[in-house]
């Protein structure tokens, strides 16, 4: 139909119209399955920021389409912006486009003009210099809703009063059934990864922006891997992704990216909304890798779910684990906590804090095997 067109149309144009919907749910029944059977946001939900990240990608290479743009049609000057901003954001041109339009939904809403002739895009300041701080900002907003998308799609997978909870799920148990955690593991290191800053002396303002918006990005990809392993009967959890999860964790002291930007940026550790933006990153980082311990089956199915867990398959990656916590792990808890040493930095307390819970929940996890596994 032509309004299932239309709803798909902006979908692919917007991942914040694209999650908004998902959340809202307000469909006739045939214009959702529009929306959940089309192949290229599909595609999307299993691999969210690939759009935004590879320019080389052509307009139908694996299924990314990306020449999927609705809404007013560009002006020949809207058009050259799109172009000339394009490699500096680091997207292939057809994405530029949509944030184009982006820009004019943005600026122009609400704006008090009853009647305009020509396109509103005459309405813009389309100055490259002008435009690119907003189209980039423009950008990391449509990052994060893409991961938001997808969360939105794994939560009403699980709420069986969602109106699409059988489309959500169906898509879900799809997404999951090829490698969507691997994928999500995938774009935590990437996000959480060293920031790439301008210069090797940016200022002060880039570094708070770049840092920001990478925590921003790490929340909501933990969100996503929290919510991709709900269900433990989907979930895969693999015993060498969950040991690599502790590892990466542990080495960010959970928090995230920070511990990599404050090396050469110490004044970072200092501000009080980036701290607290990274101990939140490191209060998921926590959940994620005690979810992986199943410790909820564990205790209320007992020789059942001890049959099928993921870890206790594999006794190589129980030792592995083992050794992380009754090492590495417990010396960093016992340096935070001892009375007799200079009081521990807050990062430090903070990770002391976190590798205690995570100790705590492995220390759960080995009461509840038979003594013969022990």
């Amino acid at each position: 139909s032509a309004a299932g067109s239309d709803l798909v149309q902006n979908c692919r144009r917007s991942a914040g119209y694209f999650r908004s919907w998902l959340e809202r749910g307000s469909s006739s029944p045939a214009e959702a399955d529009s929306v959940f059977t089309d192949t290229t946001l599909s595609s999307r939900l299993a691999a969210p920021l690939q759009r935004f990240e590879d320019p080389g990608v052509s307009a139908t290479s694996g299924g990314l389409s990306l020449a999927t743009s609705s809404g007013p049609e560009l002006t020949s000057a809207a058009r050259a912006l799109a172009e000339k901003a394009a490699p500096l954001l680091g997207v292939a041109r057809e994405v530029a486009e949509d944030l184009v339009r982006l820009l004019a939904d943005d600026r122009l809403s609400g704006l008090p003009v009853l009647h305009h002739d020509g396109s509103v895009y005459d309405l813009l300041d389309l100055r490259l210099e002008a435009a690119q701080p907003m189209l980039s900002n423009l950008l990391h907003v449509e990052r994060c809703e893409a991961l938001q998308a997808l969360a939105a799609l794994l939560r009403g997978a699980h709420d069986d009063s969602h109106p699409f909870a059988a489309q959500c799920r169906e898509l879900a148990q799809k997404l999951l059934s090829e490698g969507l955690e691997e994928q999500l593991w995938h774009v935590y290191k990437q996000v959480s990864g060293s920031p790439a800053f301008s210069s090797a002396a940016p200022e002060h303002s880039e570094v708070e922006t770049v840092v920001r918006q990478s925590l921003d990005l790490q929340l909501c990809v933990l969100e996503c891997l929290l919510l991709s392993g709900y269900d433990s009967q989907l979930s895969r959890n693999e015993p060498d992704q969950i040991c690599r999860m502790a590892d990466l964790f542990y080495r960010q002291r959970f928090l995230g990216s920070l511990p990599r930007a404050a090396h050469h940026h110490h004044w970072l550790l200092g501000e009080p909304e980036i701290s607290a933006q990274a101990q939140c990153v490191g209060d998921l980082c926590l959940t994620v890798l005690l979810e992986r311990f199943a410790l909820e089956e564990l205790l209320s199915q007992g020789q059942l779910a001890i049959s099928r867990h993921p870890l206790l398959v594999s006794p190589q990656h129980m030792q592995q684990l083992h050794r992380f916590f009754t090492r590495e792990w417990l010396e960093i808890c016992e340096h935070a906590a001892d009375p007799q040493k200079v009081k521990a930095a807050p990062a430090a307390a903070h990770c002391g804090r976190h590798c205690s819970l995570a100790i705590l929940g492995w220390a759960s996890l080995l009461a509840n095997l038979p003594a013969s596994y022990r």
